[in-house]
């Protein structure tokens, strides 16, 4: 495969894990706020799914909501959704994420973390947003890199090139020199 299209299909993977994230906190939205029998759960949920986008304030947008119309119904209920969502957000961040993106752009769950956590910090908004494209991106190179050099060219020397010369004429040139 070419390197273009195993950057496409990093692409795609990387669109991939955030639809499958943000289905998943919707349908999980929609479910506590049916069970708690919170008022426009689908509305919520939905809302919930396209927040999911957005770094560090989509969990905001997602649960702040919800809160409040259950808070109109009673407080007991508002603090249930509350914990439930923010329980919700803190597994999707640690746990969900790392996997299901280095499942759809074939990383290994730390490196999407780390990834992530680097870029913010690198970044803010911005390094969350392009770090894991950019992951993707440079693994695909690499990738690309390694599968077409030859066998054993990158660090092995030949075998019959010598590094440095062992007939002691170096050293008889270095004290003439001296």
């Amino acid at each position: 495969m070419s390197c273009w299209k195993r950057w496409a299909a990093s692409s795609v993977g990387t669109s991939a894990g955030g639809v499958i994230t943000s289905a998943i906190i919707a349908l999980y939205t929609l479910a506590v706020l049916l069970i708690l029998d919170v008022d426009n759960p689908l509305a919520f949920a939905v809302l919930a799914g396209f927040a999911d986008i957005i770094p560090l304030i989509g969990a905001f947008i997602a649960i702040v909501p919800p809160v409040f119309a259950a808070f109109d119904q009673s407080v007991t209920r508002a603090v249930i959704v509350l914990v439930a969502l923010l329980v919700y957000q803190q597994f999707e961040d640690r746990i969900l994420v790392p996997r299901v993106y280095g499942q759809t752009l074939g990383l290994q769950p730390l490196v999407v973390l780390l990834t992530v956590l680097i870029g913010g910090e690198l970044l803010g908004v911005t390094g969350i947003l392009l770090s894991l494209p950019a992951a993707a991106a440079l693994k695909v190179a690499l990738d690309y890199f390694l599968s077409r050099r030859k066998p054993g060219s990158l660090f092995e020397s030949k075998e019959d090139e010598v590094a440095a010369p062992d007939d002691g004429e170096s050293e008889a040139e270095g004290s003439a020199a001296g």
